[in-house]
């Protein structure tokens, strides 16, 4: 009996992180609007286009209505439990997840001596 009950709680955590994953995937997927751009530190900033969205397929595909890092198009991929979304283009380009849910996306992402901070809203 104790043996089942071990069984069943071990079965439960390890498709608790599977789903954990899924629904973080559930979440980026569709479309988002830019609310903010920021960056700090030393370096060239060149701000995206208010209004500009982002897409993100199931099917691991990406497409945005502005060029980000030089790509409008790509695929895409979270790793790390959803706390790294990496974007594929002609180079991958890795993000930190600061925050999502159902209607906000927060992105970081350092580039030599400038660290760029992303905000996204859920259309």
């Amino acid at each position: 009996m104790r043996r089942s009950i071990f069984l069943l709680l071990i079965a439960f955590g390890i498709g608790g992180v599977v789903i954990a994953q899924s629904s973080k995937q559930e979440l980026l997927t569709g479309t988002w609007i830019l609310t903010s751009d920021e960056m700090s530190g030393i370096g060239k900033h060149q701000s995206l286009p208010q209004e500009t969205q982002i897409r993100f397929s199931e099917d691991g595909n990406w497409q945005a209505t502005a060029s980000i890092q030089n790509a409008k198009q790509g695929q895409w991929r979270l790793e790390n439990n959803g706390k790294l979304l990496v974007l594929i283009s002609d180079e991958e380009i890795r993000y930190q997840v600061l925050a999502l849910s159902e209607t906000t996306l927060s992105l970081r992402m350092k580039k030599q001596t400038a660290t760029y901070t992303l905000s996204w809203s859920k259309k």
